[in-house]
């Protein structure tokens, strides 16, 4: 009997690609529900856009391979905070 030839069960380059795109973005809070990317939040996002079953310890690997050690919320520019600084210090209503 002639074995069958071996199911690829790893990701595509598309779909690797989308999740390095979708952590450098970092989530939208009103689409995602959340404001910070967790492996847990990263595995059913993954599930929404693919239809790809991952198990956490596996995502982890792939996304230190990357080169992202850790998940993080999208960092905001040095402009962005000294705007925020100038508008906190405008309404003098800031704690």
């Amino acid at each position: 009997m002639a074995r069958l030839p071996a199911r690829n069960y790893g990701s595509t380059i598309a779909q690797r690609a989308a999740l390095t795109k979708a952590i450098e973005r970092g989530p939208t809070p009103e689409l995602n529900g959340v404001v910070r990317w967790r492996l847990c939040d990263l595995v059913q996002w993954l599930w929404l856009e693919f239809r790809v079953s991952v198990n956490e310890q596996t995502l982890s690997r792939k996304v230190r391979a990357t080169g992202d050690r850790q998940l993080r919320a999208p960092q905001t520019s040095r402009a962005g905070l000294q705007r925020a600084h100038i508008a906190c210090d405008d309404s003098r209503d800031c704690s």
